[in-house]
């Protein structure tokens, strides 16, 4: 399980749910701050997407959560596969199993990912 999109997740290093939601909350205080620092007159009233969903930011400095989202993936790393999506609005999807067929090429493709240590004594 992950937010957001995993290969941007993973382009920008967050590698952990903590990495993300702090990405998020990073996010959203950038605005303020950018706000705050190039001393501008407009108020912050605007929309932030982020890993994990959209926050509405408010002038009086408070953020709601508009919504939430999180994608399902099978494998991991750089070998993922997305299986499915699950949101505040409603959208739940999981792709059905694929069915497995184990031909030797299938076989001799998977001991290559995987690394077996063989020790005799």
């Amino acid at each position: 399980m992950d937010f957001g999109l995993v290969a941007t997740a993973i382009n920008i290093g967050l590698n952990s749910t903590r990495s993300i939601y702090l990405f998020d909350l990073l996010s959203i205080w950038s605005v303020y701050l950018t706000n705050i620092l190039c001393d501008q007159s407009a108020e912050v009233n605007t929309t932030v997407e982020g890993m994990t969903g959209s926050f509405s930011l408010a002038p009086d400095g408070t953020v709601s959560r508009l919504n939430w989202f999180m994608n399902f993936y099978k494998g991991l790393g750089h070998q993922h596969e997305w299986i499915g999506n699950w949101s505040s609005v409603g959208d739940f999807h999981f792709e059905p199993a694929k069915l497995r067929t184990p031909t030797d090429q299938v076989l001799k493709s998977e001991l290559n990912v995987n690394v077996f240590r063989v020790v005799t004594l």
